[in-house]
């Protein structure tokens, strides 16, 4: 069976080798005898999958329980498409909007009645200003089929108790123990995702600078009368202002403008701008909005919340194509989409984001984008961040360029209670609903990514962090380049637990990975895929407890090493292949595990190590651990490590 898996994956054909290590994989896999391990895994993640009666599992997500290598085949195809998309030097934020909708079975269809988008850029100043006020409109349309079996008097309720919800969970992961949130959830299921992605689709023709420079243009050629009255909130040289079924228009000249006030649209030219929240968001107040700013080195506000190109039901985008600018937030905020669809986009320039929770790219029931596509940037948040989904949701942190700095921690003190440890559920995280009873309601996960493109990045994390997947959800980050450090804490980088996938890619560079604490690298508990997969460079890698290729409780650790001369501490007997629990004896199932350093390289292992043989250069062995539950007494856990 595994051989046949490798050769496809969930997103189509895919090359002979469809993730780093594969066909290395498939040769230990059938040499050592992992068929029965494998079906023994199956049989008993399958029973617990039908057991929970999770609603909302994505597709692939069930497909990866059923077909554990589908898994990195399924998140390597989808990471490199999305580079292709969004780190391209015209981004195709349609196709990305699509793809992240199909993720949850959502398909968006053809957008026929869309306004032509030549008409952007034809015609007088107020012409193109129609033009653009018609996208709008056919994007309202889209946003009340999607809140259509929701009352209208009843939106702004739904809103709050969303926030809510959120609030609860920051407060403690097992939120449908409450009865006002079991409320909420049933409330949010019958919205329409789809029509909030082809809401979002509507606006991305007037995210281009062409549109933008045109209409600057047109304005210097024509010189309109300013408006007469502006809305409460904004000032500055407001060249155009009108208010509208949709909400607020404004077109900001080339001075520092404040906008202060709700708006379907504001397009801004030039200046360093000071931006409150309340312009840069969505909500039931103000469905629809989106934000244009062209130059200068600007200032985002979030004193109340959702803010900066986020949504709490509806859809905002926020586009800044220039500038060293700062971004200051709470919750929802900086691209996060809940009950909608929420982008920001930042071009260039060494900005920095600041934020508490549910932000920097976080999503559910919807999708949210931070896209930073140049730049040395800072980004610091504290919970649920940085990459982040929830059920029915995507969230990407997406950055292409740039030496970044990425913080999320030191918010909210440790799940475990451990003295000096922060949470963190952030830098690819992706979240269910679980309870541990039959009768409150459970959801699957979302999708939580974080991309980066290039550069020497230092990212630090707290517990739950880089590439994890929690109940259902699965959490992915790729690093396509550049001298990286990542410092994590306990269930960090490439793991996860409670039927959760975490994989982390690292296709160059020689990086440095530590955490410190159980569950990290590859190391894993409970019903858990966990994949961390190193295609080059001299890396340097610290675990402690399960790490490493070590997996516990009926769960899956794949670690691949492809080159380079790399240094290994771990000082535990659950890693380098070392796997199993007595829970596994108890359950009547097998843990699994790989470790293989196939660089061909002169390795560092620790010098000392409770593993026999011990980790070492040229070695090729099989790690059986037996183990006892009760009288009962049997292997609980199969590995295998390799260096070569």
């Amino acid at each position: 069976m595994m051989l046949s898996l490798l050769a496809t994956a969930a997103l189509g054909a895919v090359p002979q080798e469809p993730w780093p290590g594969a066909s290395a994989v498939a040769e230990l896999h059938a040499k050592h005898g992992f068929a029965e391990v494998e079906a023994e895994w199956q049989k008993i993640t399958g029973l617990f999958m039908r057991s929970f009666q999770v609603r909302h599992v994505a597709p692939a997500v069930t497909r990866a329980f059923a077909e554990p290598f589908s898994a990195p085949a399924f998140a390597s195809e989808l990471t490199e498409r999305w580079r292709e998309q969004l780190f391209a030097k015209s981004p195709d934020l349609e196709a990305w909007l699509r793809a992240s909708a199909a993720l949850h079975g959502e398909a968006l269809g053809e957008l026929a009645s869309l306004p032509p988008a030549a008409a952007l850029e034809q015609g007088s100043f107020a012409e193109r200003l129609a033009a653009a006020e018609a996208h709008l409109a056919r994007a309202a349309e889209e946003l009340e089929l999607a809140l259509r079996a929701i009352p209208a008097d009843e939106r702004a309720v739904l809103g709050e108790q969303l926030a809510t919800l959120g609030a609860g969970f920051i407060e403690h992961i097992y939120v449908t123990l409450q009865p006002q949130h079991r409320e909420t959830l049933e409330k949010l299921q019958p919205l329409e995702l789809a029509h909030f992605y082809r809401a979002a689709l509507m606006l991305l023709p007037l995210c281009d600078s062409r549109w933008i420079g045109g209409l600057e243009k047109c304005w210097n050629a024509e010189k309109p009368p300013a408006p007469k009255l502006l809305p409460p909130g904004v000032s500055g040289r407001v060249v155009y202002a009108r208010e509208t079924p949709l909400g607020w228009i404004l077109v900001g000249g080339g001075a520092s403008q404040r906008y202060g006030a709700r708006a379907a649209l504001i397009v801004d030219w030039g200046g360093d701008d000071v931006y409150e929240a309340q312009a840069t968001r969505a909500d039931a107040s103000q469905l629809l909005n989106l934000v244009l700013d062209l130059r200068g080195k600007d200032r985002y506000e979030g004193g109340s919340e959702p803010a900066q190109g986020s949504a709490v039901l509806g859809v905002s985008v926020l586009c800044d194509f220039a500038g060293d600018d700062r971004y200051t937030a709470g919750r929802f905020a900086q691209g996060a989409g809940f009950g909608g669809v929420g982008i920001l986009w930042d071009r260039a320039g060494n900005d920095r984001f600041e934020a508490d929770a549910l932000a920097q790219g976080a999503g559910g029931f919807g999708c949210g984008l931070l896209l930073d596509s140049a730049g040395d940037d800072q980004l610091r948040a504290k919970l649920d961040a940085q990459g982040f989904g929830w059920p029915r949701g995507v969230g990407l942190l997406a950055d292409a360029l740039g030496d970044d700095q990425r913080v999320a921690t030191e918010g909210y003190p440790s799940s475990y209670g451990t003295a000096g440890e922060w949470n963190a559920h952030s830098q690819g995280a992706g979240f269910g609903f679980r309870t541990l009873d039959g009768v409150n309601p459970k959801l699957g996960g979302g999708y939580g990514v974080l991309l980066d493109g290039a550069g020497d990045d230092r990212s630090t994390v707290g517990e739950f962090g880089f590439g994890i997947g929690y109940f259902f959800g699965w959490g992915i980050v790729r690093d396509f380049g550049g001298d990286d450090q990542v410092n994590a804490s306990r269930y960090g980088i490439a793991t996860g637990a409670h039927n959760g996938i975490g994989i982390v890619f690292d296709d160059a560079g020689s990086d440095r990975y530590a955490n410190p604490h159980t569950a990290s690298i590859a190391g894993n508990w409970d019903l858990q895929l966990s994949f961390f997969l190193d295609a080059a460079g001299d890396d340097h890698y610290l675990a402690d407890g399960i790490g490493l290729g070590g997996s516990t409780i009926t769960s899956l650790a794949v670690f691949v090493d492809l080159a380079g001369n790399d240094v290994y501490q771990l000082g535990s007997d659950l890693g380098f292949g070392g796997c199993g629990h007595a829970s596994d004896v108890e359950r009547g199932s097998r843990s699994w595990a790989f470790f293989l350093d196939l660089g061909r390289g002169t390795d560092q292992y620790p010098s000392s190590s409770p593993l026999s043989p011990a980790p070492a250069n040229d070695l090729e062995c099989l790690r059986r651990r037996e183990e006892s539950s009760g009288e009962k007494r049997a292997v609980s856990g199969v590995g295998v490590f390799l260096d070569r």
